[in-house]
């Protein structure tokens, strides 16, 4: 079983002086705990979804619910089964405040069954009964309907699964705050880009009439150039692998030949992202509905200006690719170089300078981080609609 690096140095770094304990008790649980043992860090005991009390490596395998007699701030956790981190989260012994002091062992394994096949967008969040593909916030009856569209930085599902807050659901909270009777419909999507979102727009949101759309990304598009999809930009990469399977299958004596994708754009990243939002804001605009688009920080976009001690960790110990480093510094020089800039288009890409401790990775905030991003856009929110 590998351990990411990152989240291992990160985990040590933030279960200083706390009881370290293994949420499991099978074989992966035993290598665990030798490899723990090899770096120095000693596992107080086990948890696991049992009866009677049993002995693992010398140490104790007590049911979990024997957690709530602890101080769930000085305990840390390393848990191997994504439904085991829901368990916590459901006694209470996790909450968004100290999911920080758990080391994740499923990485993204954690995907299967939150979300759903899309033949469109490749897939999508299950989100509400009523509306697929989308997560409600606030009260569904509420007079205003405000839909939010992005990528993992929007998406609620992948937030939540890390008990950290959407944006959209901290906006919510504002809006609620302020006696407004507004519901959000949070359509983020795990790795979607401007396309897929363009798409989306098409096929869900136009119909449903919402007074406003909020469209938050950039970085996904600048990430398709080292993906190797940026020739084809309404390809979302899982799309290419599904489709890839369905044209090697034989239905009702069909046999279909390799996949096309369309033509070949020939656009950079940039130019691709500016016309995605372009489009949304045509068509919002042409349906009589209020939008804005946001571009997104990221933490390469702070660097320079940051010198906090979180954000300085982040840098030595999470940098991705030169490639992709370069791609980055390409598609917002292009930004800085355009002198397109409507008033619909908000820059947020150095929003948190001189902020500490907003991110956890190259793109993603935490709580601290959305709140603010949610309070900014708040702002344009509450000039465009007007609230009776």
């Amino acid at each position: 079983m590998d351990i990411d690096s990152w989240n291992l140095y990160r985990w040590i770094r933030d279960i200083r002086d706390k009881k370290v304990i293994i949420f499991g008790s099978d074989h992966r649980a035993e290598k665990l705990f030798c490899k723990l043992a090899l770096l120095d860090i000693k596992v107080e005991y086990f948890v696991d979804d049992i009866i009677e009390k049993r002995q693992l490596c010398g140490c104790d395998v007590c049911n979990y619910y024997e957690l709530i007699y602890e101080d769930y701030n000085k305990i840390g956790f390393v848990v191997i089964k994504p439904e085991d981190l829901e368990k916590l989260f459901h006694i209470g012994v996790c909450t968004s405040e100290n999911v920080d002091n758990c080391l994740l062992m499923f990485k993204h394994s954690w995907m299967r069954g939150l979300y759903a096949v899309d033949p469109l967008l490749g897939y999508n969040v299950f989100g509400d009964v009523e509306y697929p593909g989308f997560v409600l916030f606030g009260d569904r009856n509420a007079r205003y309907t405000i839909v939010t569209l992005g990528g993992s930085t929007t998406d609620a599902v992948y937030g939540a699964i890390h008990g950290i807050k959407c944006w959209s659901e901290f906006l919510m909270d504002r809006l609620k705050a302020e006696g407004m009777s507004v519901r959000i419909l949070c359509g983020g999507v795990v790795s979607h880009k401007s396309t897929q979102e363009l798409l989306k727009l098409i096929r869900d949101v136009i119909p449903l009439h919402p007074d406003m759309v909020i469209v938050y990304d950039g970085f996904n598009d600048l990430l398709d150039t080292w993906r190797g999809n940026q020739n084809f930009i309404f390809l979302q990469c899982y799309q290419k692998e599904l489709f890839a399977v369905i044209s090697r299958s034989k239905n009702a004596g069909m046999s279909l030949g390799e996949c096309i994708f369309g033509i070949d754009s020939k656009m950079d990243a940039y130019t691709q992202w500016k016309n995605s939002v372009k489009m949304m804001h045509m068509l919002c605009n042409g349906y009589g509905i209020k939008h804005i688009s946001v571009l997104q920080p990221t933490f390469y976009n702070q660097v320079g200006k940051l010198g906090g001690k979180s954000d300085l960790e982040i840098w030595v110990n999470h940098r991705l690719s030169s490639k992709c480093c370069k791609d980055i510094e390409h598609f917002f020089s292009q930004k800085a170089d355009d002198e397109w800039t409507p008033k619909w288009l908000k820059d947020f890409r150095t929003m948190f300078q001189e902020i500490d401790g907003v991110f956890y990775d190259s793109c993603h905030c935490n709580n601290k981080g959305n709140k603010i991003i949610a309070d900014r856009i708040y702002e344009f929110v509450r000039e465009s609609i007007l609230w009776e």
